[in-house]
């Protein structure tokens, strides 16, 4: 189980200050931003072919990312899959929503909460899914990879809220998917992760160290599964920045910024993907992107710890 957040929360959030210091698109075939060589794209697509995400996952977004998208639309899709119908039931219920009454059917839940909401419900339930069914690998266990995921889609949600910087819906699934290139890697590459996890001991930059020993990230890995999966375009992009949010550009540099903060406060809110990698901290052009002050992050912290022990609730459905 992922490690609780540290008893010196205080401590923790000051190093976090001090680090500090220092609208859904329509579906789209734009690739992911960053280039890659032929020979990656043909891996990209060996991979992908194997680690893409379930069909429904596609329909389910094809049909939320419709601008007349309605409630019977979505409920069509959903209500072929009867189990994720039901799971959506129980996270509608969850403690996490708080809702006053329970919800007792799938139309009612989206037009209580939306398109957008729904449909980041079904995204969390296919994915927890896809993750947690997957073999174990060499070095990330996929039940810490579904927790460290779940998390950052929650921080994202309130970092987007709470600095009006992106959609909070589309933050949420920005940070659902952010790290999927990672287990991806490690299943599929594992024979080449103990010497990534070396040149990451030599260099404590992980993206660095996949970068020297494959040739790309798992951020642009990720950017290619989601793409060939059907995930909107400002999605990809977000996944393929996540770690580099100062080279993207327009509205994108704001939701890849908001998915780097999420990931590295989740992170060092001991909800890591993987135990032994320690997150530097975003720029400070990235908090500043956001308009995250010292004490707006001292803020967050504090909220962020509170909603942690409510996520619970989502990975359980």
């Amino acid at each position: 189980m992922p490690a609780a957040p540290s008893a010196n929360a205080q401590e923790t959030a000051d190093e976090v200050v001090a680090a500090h210091a220092g609208a859904d698109d329509a579906m789209t075939n734009v690739p992911p931003p960053r280039t890659i060589t032929a020979d990656l794209e043909d891996l990209f697509q060996r991979l992908s072919g194997i680690a893409s995400f379930p069909v429904v996952a596609r329909r389910v977004l094809e049909v939320a990312g419709k601008d007349d998208c309605t409630a019977t639309d979505l409920l069509e899709v959903i209500e072929q899959d009867q189990v994720l119908a039901m799971k959506i039931l129980q996270t509608v219920n969850s403690s996490y929503y708080g809702l006053p009454n329970e919800v007792a059917d799938l139309r009612r839940a989206i037009t209580l909460l939306g398109v957008k909401q729904v449909r980041n419900m079904a995204m969390t339930v296919i994915v927890g899914r896809h993750l947690t069914l997957a073999p174990a690998g060499a070095m990330i266990d996929p039940v810490r990879m579904w927790d460290h995921s779940v998390c950052t889609a929650a921080a994202c949600r309130i970092i987007a809220e709470r600095t009006k910087s992106a959609d909070p819906e589309e933050a949420y699934l920005a940070g659902l998917i952010h790290d999927s290139g990672l287990l991806v890697i490690d299943q599929k590459l594992r024979e080449r992760m103990p010497n990534i996890s070396k040149r990451y001991q030599a260099t404590r930059d992980w993206m660095a160290a996949e970068q020297e020993v494959l040739a790309f990230d798992h951020a642009q890995l990720g950017a290619y599964i989601a793409w060939r999966s059907g995930f909107p375009h400002r999605l990809v992009a977000a996944v393929d920045y996540h770690h580099s949010p100062t080279d993207a550009e327009g509205d994108i540099a704001a939701l890849a910024s908001v998915v780097s903060v999420a990931n590295y406060l989740v992170s060092r809110l001991g909800r890591s993907a993987m135990a032994e990698r320690r997150l530097a901290p975003p720029l400070e052009v990235t908090f500043d992107r956001l308009n995250l002050t010292r004490h707006s992050v001292r803020d967050l912290w504090a909220d962020l710890e509170q909603m942690l022990e409510n996520v619970g609730a989502l990975k359980a459905v």
